[in-house]
């Protein structure tokens, strides 16, 4: 996991690992301290599975979108996350993310993917193809001016 200890994380994060899930942190206030963005581009490609805490401040029920969201599929690596609406309508879960309800869900979906490499494997690729497709900043941006009206869309 990428990101500040704060709120609910570290609970979550002791309830995965009481779980038996071998969870690394790196952020402001885990042991593992700050790391670059150069560094967070390698510990995504390094690790079979991205976790995302899609919580905000002390709440599991008030979610957000947060950069990893679309950091970490466009790596072409795995992200599993706690499911967020919004985020469903920017990946197909179960196909180009992964997305867990609660603590239990998501210790299951992660030792039900650790021991399917190929599937994992496969949604990596499918994130990532979907990223080149739609999410990179050029395409995000022409789709802001299209819906303000700064662009108009060709007609052939």
């Amino acid at each position: 996991f990428i990101g500040a200890c704060y709120g609910m994380r570290k609970d979550f994060i002791n309830k995965l690992k009481k779980n038996g899930i071998n969870v690394q942190c790196y952020g402001l206030g885990w042991s593992n301290g700050k790391i670059s963005p150069e560094e967070q581009i390698r510990i995504y490609n390094r690790s079979k599975i991205n976790l995302g805490i899609g919580g905000v401040g002390n709440s599991d029920k008030i979610t957000c979108i947060k950069g990893r969201d679309m950091n970490v599929p466009c790596t072409g690596n795995v992200l599993l996350t706690m499911y967020d609406a919004e985020l469903a309508n920017l990946w197909h879960v179960g196909k180009e993310i992964l997305c867990y309800l609660n603590d239990i869900d998501c210790a299951d979906q992660i030792q039900y993917y650790l021991e399917r490499p190929r599937e994992l494997e496969k949604i990596g690729y499918m994130a990532r193809e979907k990223a080149l497709k739609k999410h990179t900043w050029e395409k995000r941006m022409s789709e802001l001016f299209y819906s303000l009206g700064i662009l108009q869309r060709k007609k052939y």
